[in-house]
């Protein structure tokens, strides 16, 4: 009886801070200075980033570490917007950010961000390179690369728009791939050796880190069936 009420409290927790921010929303108007100095937490919901896009294609970074495919985005083609969790990170790269108009950074989850701060049908590319693969098997319920994390993203995604995934893990490969099969009347699935290049991104700090170790690198790209 008495996780029923919690989960009652919870869910109407849970909905009416999602109506708060859709009323917050309406009113939001944003602007990079806005975008730049907002906290994780006050974004709206949905933000209007075509506002800020202005007929460019907007990605989404995952797990922006030291933030080079922030610092490598063509701000004439796209505007990107990246998620950290780990404080230092996110701080250094908010610091090497803090003059382009073109590339954003937060502190916060970027799976829980997909559904929360984007508007259906806005986003080209979804980029999450070496996440955690939570390799201890009473762990791996933690993994939040999913069939339903595939599902939950489709929405969101433009015609023709893209995840891409890059592991270090064997066994964290077997496990996306055994997802992304799982939605294959949603997404054409491809996967092959991860080279940064061609996907036109920048070697980055944990890339390089997990080369010098010998580790062998696994790609996934997930593109939306219109």
């Amino acid at each position: 009886m008495k996780r029923n009420w919690w989960l009652l409290k919870k869910t109407s927790r849970d909905v009416f801070k999602r109506i708060t921010k859709r009323i917050q929303s309406f009113f939001f108007r944003p602007t990079v200075e806005k975008l730049k100095n907002i906290e994780y937490q006050k974004l709206p919901s949905p933000v209007n980033w075509s506002a800020i896009a202005q007929g460019r294609s907007l990605q989404v970074e995952i797990g922006s570490g030291h933030g080079e495919v922030l610092l490598a985005n063509d701000s004439a083609r796209s505007v990107t917007v990246g998620y950290e969790i780990k404080a230092r990170f996110y701080l250094l790269t908010k610091r090497k950010i803090r003059k382009r108009s073109d590339v954003f950074v937060y502190k916060g989850s970027g799976y829980e961000s997909l559904d929360l701060h984007y508007a259906p049908d806005s986003i080209s590319r979804i980029v999450i390179l070496f996440p955690d693969p939570w390799h201890k098997k009473k762990h791996a319920k933690r993994r939040p690369i999913t069939k339903e994390f595939f599902e939950k993203v489709y929405p969101y995604l433009k015609s023709n728009g893209e995840i891409l995934i890059a592991t270090d893990w064997d066994d964290y490969s077997k496990f996306i791939a055994s997802q992304a099969n799982e939605v294959t009347t949603k997404y054409s699935v491809e996967d092959g050796v991860y080279e940064a290049p061609k996907f036109g991104l920048p070697i980055t700090h944990f890339h390089q880190k997990w080369i010098r170790k010998g580790r062998s690198f696994q790609y996934f790209l997930l593109k939306k069936r219109t």
